[in-house]
């Protein structure tokens, strides 16, 4: 065992930063890219790595100006590093993991100025469930927080070091790199952060050269791409602003629209852990007038800031609020090191039940529903190294505070490990096909065949199979395809509109082919097209999805 007590708590952030790596890493690439997001991010930076156009992104072949560059070339470099698989497609999400962990760090040390918090919150955002999900799944939305997290720290450096010049030219530039990442919603969150810290601390600092010179680099960097663009398509620019702000915030954009109590129901099971924590320096903290608390005040405003402003957007998936979480850990681990004795007792006792009982669902849900599975072995391994693990921090003569830190750091071990290995078990239940596509290319009499999908955007196929996919187009969402930037219509060769009688003979001409058709079990072929597939008359079922040939 590593002698953890006595170190420095730069030492053990280092410690943690390389196990944390190490086990983020581990097994990262053993389960297929998931539907829809993954694989469509996946996809783009593959047809990006492959064509080398580095402007126009594109799926399955269709210019894709849904998201700007940033996330596709880091995902491109990835691929050119590790190769085209799902380990290229995750590293540096593990990367921006750990730059995280290290800004949260920071920003705990200037805003407490005590390494013990500074450290514990870094293990507190380890351990959420917020983060883990955002890290182990190719979006966005893991590069954006880290871009945030940077330019909150270097906001926060320029505020207290003097206003030492380089610091705001560091802010700026993240503030480019988040217009990069998701566009000017990303900007909202660091906006969000000055205002609050302005009104609470009533700070005052006269716009100079610097901040003249830093915005207008930010301009430069945000806009870059747009004016590329723009020079090609002046359309672009209604497009971006209606269709892809503007649209997402105030419709149904996309399918994603949700009530607005969703993150009242959804957000505290993502930050289970460190609810109590959080919730009662929230609580506790807002109406403070108080010096020594503003602080916390500070953090309790951000996070109630941003609850209810994503709240009235009508587009919400629960990684849209991903950077509350930094707030939460360091809200959480300043009220924590307030605990008394007695309470931290009762909090590691209910860590350590809630460590249990996610260890237990692993090995309950095989049972209670056949339709899943998990390796018991390798399970029951990872338990046993944790109850060891248990048995050393609680045998330990550390303070009571740290245990329960390091509780919490266990469970984001299991959630991280468990949730890998449960992934690569069931690959189809967590809606990845990659299955079905090797199950295609290990046939000899199938792997030549034209991969075929029915009414459904199935980007990892064409991931997959290396190849062009068919996409039969029958009024599915997911199938309508933005094509008014296309230079000619070579994309009609591959997604088939069959309410269209051209599409119809399109399609007469492709079942005379060698295929295979991917249809989804909730979503057979309508009544029209069920006689066209009469050579087909194999079929293998891959959870909701079935396989024609």
């Amino acid at each position: 065992m590593i002698k953890w007590i006595g170190k420095s708590a730069n030492t053990k952030l280092t410690l943690l930063l390389l196990i944390t790596f190490f086990i983020s890493c581990l097994k990262l690439g053993s389960w297929g890219l998931t539907e829809t997001s993954e694989a469509r991010y996946g996809q783009i930076s593959k047809e990006m790595y492959i064509s080398k156009d580095y402007v126009h992104p594109k799926l399955l072949g269709i210019h894709h100006f849904h998201k700007p560059l940033l996330t596709y070339h880091i995902t491109a470099l990835g691929y050119a590093i590790f190769g085209v698989n799902e380990f290229g497609a995750r590293f540096f999400l593990q990367i921006a993991l750990i730059i995280q962990l290290l800004l949260v760090y920071h920003i705990s040390l200037i805003l407490f100025k005590d390494k013990n918090i500074a450290l514990n919150t870094s293990i507190i955002y380890f351990s959420l469930p917020l983060v883990l999900i955002s890290v182990r799944n190719l979006t966005t939305d893991a590069y954006l927080n880290t871009c945030i997290l940077s330019s909150i720290f270097f906001w926060l450096k320029f505020q207290q070091n003097n206003h030492k010049k380089y610091f705001i030219y560091l802010f700026f530039i993240c503030l480019g790199l988040i217009m990069n990442i998701k566009g000017p919603v990303g900007i909202l969150f660091s906006v969000i952060f000055i205002l609050i810290y302005k009104r609470i601390f009533k700070f005052n600092y006269k716009i100079d050269f610097h901040v003249i010179t830093g915005f207008f680099i930010f301009i430069g960097m945000s806009f870059f791409w747009l004016a590329l663009l723009l020079k090609e398509d002046p359309l672009l620019f209604n497009y971006f602003l209606d269709e892809q702000i503007l649209k997402r915030i105030t419709t149904n954009s996309y399918h994603r629209a949700k009530p607005i109590w969703y993150y009242l129901l959804v957000l505290p099971l993502a930050i289970l852990p460190w609810l109590i924590p959080s919730v009662q320096g929230i609580f506790t903290n807002i109406k403070t007038t108080l010096e020594k608390n503003k602080t916390k005040k500070l953090l309790a405003f951000n996070i109630i800031a941003i609850f209810l402003i994503f709240s009235l957007f009508k587009t919400k998936l629960i990684l849209y609020v991903l950077p509350i979480s930094s707030y939460i850990a360091i809200l959480s681990s300043k009220i924590l090191s307030e605990y008394k004795n007695e309470r931290l007792k009762k909090y590691s006792i209910f860590l350590i039940i809630l460590t249990v009982l996610l260890i237990v669902t692993f090995f309950l849900l095989p049972t209670i529903d056949h339709s899943f599975s998990i390796n018991y072995k390798i399970l029951s391994a990872l338990t046993l190294a944790l109850l060891l693990l248990f048995l050393f921090i609680y045998k330990r003569k550390d303070t009571m505070l740290s245990k329960v830190v390091y509780s919490g750091y266990l469970f984001g071990i299991v959630l991280l490990l468990g949730s890998t290995l449960f992934f690569n078990s069931n690959e189809i239940k967590i809606n990845s096909v990659k299955p079905i596509l090797n199950f295609i290319e290990n046939n000899a009499s199938l792997k030549d065949r034209k991969v075929v999908i029915y009414d459904y955007l199935l980007p990892s196929a064409s991931f997959y199979s290396n190849e062009n996919i068919y996409t039969i187009s029958n009024g599915h969402n997911t199938v309508k395809r933005d094509v008014r930037f296309e230079e000619n219509d070579g994309w009609k060769n591959y997604l088939i509109d069959v309410k269209t009688p051209e599409g119809i003979t399109q399609l007469d001409s492709l079942l005379k082919k060698d295929i295979v058709l991917i249809t989804r079990k909730n979503r057979p072929l309508a009544d029209n097209l069920q006689s066209k597939q009469t050579k087909l008359n194999n079929e293998i079922i891959f959870g909701k999805w079935t396989l024609f040939y």
